[in-house]
């Protein structure tokens, strides 16, 4: 276990891994907790598969959501890539977008 937290603050980050609890037996390792983003979600799961000894991960980590502002002014929650897409479009939006002839 320990080569896998190791490997983990290795390759994902110090702080993205105290949110990450780590389990081992007979070389199953199981991820569980919150990470910031899909992609460090991604890299954990790698991190572990390479980590020496282990023959298969269960991953269970979540995307901590994000709270996006909605026209209206009434926040929206959402998380991975519902939240690039909305913010995404966000900054795409003019002012005259909104405008109905």
């Amino acid at each position: 276990m320990a080569q896998v937290k190791s490997k983990l603050a290795t390759d994902v980050g110090l702080t993205s891994v105290t949110n990450i609890s780590v389990n081992t037996t007979n070389g199953i390792v199981t991820l569980a907790g919150q990470v910031d983003s899909a992609q460090n979600k991604a890299k954990a799961e790698a991190a572990a598969k390479s980590a020496p000894k282990v023959v298969r991960v269960i991953d269970n980590l979540q995307v901590a959501s994000s709270t996006v502002p909605r026209p209206g002014g009434r926040p929206r929650t959402l998380s991975g890539t519902a939240l690039a897409v909305e913010r995404a479009l966000l900054l795409q939006r003019s002012p005259e977008a909104n405008v109905i002839e």
